[in-house]
């Protein structure tokens, strides 16, 4: 698919179905359940990419800042 996951994140939360929390898991925790890879932990010490994002009601999804293995992406 050449949509971006923040997008489809953003249209998924959008409906009013699901919270944005609810929406984030349906884009990376069922699917890595689905594929049979073990879940991840965010834990001192583990490596992790991390997006940064803001969500407010009446405004778009936006994302603030990715960090990638500890430095902001560019």
């Amino acid at each position: 698919s050449g949509a971006f996951l923040d997008d489809c994140v953003a249209h998924l939360a959008s409906l009013g179905e699901w919270s944005v929390a609810e929406c984030l898991e349906m884009a990376t925790a069922r699917p890595r359940a689905l594929l049979g890879l073990p879940p991840v932990d965010l834990e001192a010490g583990c490596p992790a990419d991390l997006v940064l994002y803001e969500s407010r009601p009446g405004m778009p999804f936006r994302v603030v800042e990715t960090l990638v293995a500890g430095e902001r992406a560019k």
